[in-house]
């Protein structure tokens, strides 16, 4: 999880929180995303940190994962952010694979 800096909240990797509870590694994930308009605040992260892929969960949304793939559940979205690339949006229903880091195409 990024963000919970003693120092504020707007300081997205503070140095005592690089780890969290380690139930999803190698990845970044945000919280509260669309609510208190955080749409863009994971891009620097990501840029400073490639090989992560980005989740921006917003209230009331959550991911399940299974291995390396997660199924969106809620009814707002969740943000993906990919080196390279701005974010894209999933919504309830839509599954991502964290190892390819793509959508997987609904049936």
């Amino acid at each position: 999880m990024v963000r919970g800096a003693v120092s504020g909240n707007e300081v997205m990797v503070a140095p005592d929180h690089v780890r969290s509870m380690g139930f999803l590694t190698d990845s970044a994930i945000d919280q509260h995303l669309l609510i208190r308009h955080r749409e863009k605040d994971l891009v620097p992260v990501i840029k400073e940190r490639p090989k992560l892929p980005g989740i921006g969960l917003d209230e009331r949304t959550a991911i399940v994962v299974h291995r390396n793939e997660f199924e969106v559940m809620g009814p707002s979205k969740v943000a993906i952010y990919t080196a390279g690339h701005d974010y894209y949006f999933l919504k309830q229903g839509d599954r991502f694979n964290l190892s390819r880091r793509i959508a997987i195409p609904r049936p």
